[in-house]
């Protein structure tokens, strides 16, 4: 069975054991829930201190890193985390469960139906949907509040995205992940046609780089969460082709990778 007919049928992109070894070996999500408290101590969003009862959605919630840190930050108001893949779901139930704001769904954005939302976070989701990016970005916007804000986090050029574009001669194509692979650069130049208001916003993160000499199995996770296949499906060869790509990118034993966050405020 392809890579693809698993994906549609499991609706798993990749396990979670290899996106655990990518939260593990950066300071990403770290500097994501900085820049959250930040603008919320700042008054930038539209969640003030002392409000109850407002709704906040973590769209690909994953293993809920996010999930969590929301939970705490907006402790009077509800959490529903949605993901499409049932393995990352089954994780979260027993780590959630008794956290009383959150609420968990197994569900494609697209398919779910149930309220309005005066924030929502989208981090690195928007590479991996089967529906047009304007598409799904304008269904995401109509869920949002008058004056509800979303944050779409997503990769800039340096960084992952480097290893991805540099092992494309490799990867298996028939993901139309890669096909149709885009970066947050491209992100803001189609959200400038949008009818909102934008800020940006880019977190200059890292990560530990893999050991291109003698790859460890947390290397080897890692490398199958960036591309999302695998790699026991490719020679010896190749993957030692894949590592060899990131060694230019390599300082002081991290990556530096760019992060960016458009920040999308609905007026009306």
């Amino acid at each position: 069975m392809s890579f693809a007919e698993i994906m549609i049928k499991d609706y798993t992109f990749t396990s979670p054991k290899n996106y655990l070894a990518y939260v593990e070996r950066t300071n990403e999500k770290l500097l994501l829930q900085e820049e959250l408290l930040r603008a919320f101590n700042n008054n930038e969003l539209p969640i003030k201190k002392g409000d109850t009862g407002k709704k906040i959605l973590d769209l690909g919630c994953g293993l809920g890193t996010h999930t969590n840190f929301l939970s705490k930050m907006f402790p009077d108001n509800k959490i529903i985390a949605i993901d499409i893949s049932k393995d990352y779901i089954d994780l979260l139930i027993p780590k959630m469960k008794t956290i009383y704001n959150v609420e968990l769904y197994k569900i494609a954005f697209e398919d779910y139906i149930g309220t309005t939302f005066d924030f929502i976070l989208a981090s690195h989701v928007l590479q991996y949907i089967q529906t047009p990016f304007i598409e799904f970005t304008n269904k995401i916007i109509q869920t949002l509040k008058s004056q509800g804000e979303l944050w779409i986090v997503l990769q800039e050029k340096r960084g992952l995205n480097q290893i991805i574009v540099q092992s494309k001669e490799i990867l298996n194509t028939q993901s139309s992940f890669f096909k149709n692979w885009f970066t947050h650069e491209e992100v803001r130049v189609a959200l400038d046609h949008l009818n909102v208001t934008l800020r940006y916003k880019t977190l200059h993160s890292r990560f530990r780089a893999i050991n291109y000499i003698t790859p460890t199995a947390d290397d080897i996770n890692f490398l199958n969460f960036v591309l999302l296949n695998d790699l026991t499906d490719y020679s010896k060869h190749d993957l030692l082709k894949i590592i060899e790509l990131q060694k230019p990118l390599i300082h002081n034993d991290m990556i530096y990778h760019d992060v960016g966050i458009s920040k999308v405020r609905r007026m009306s």
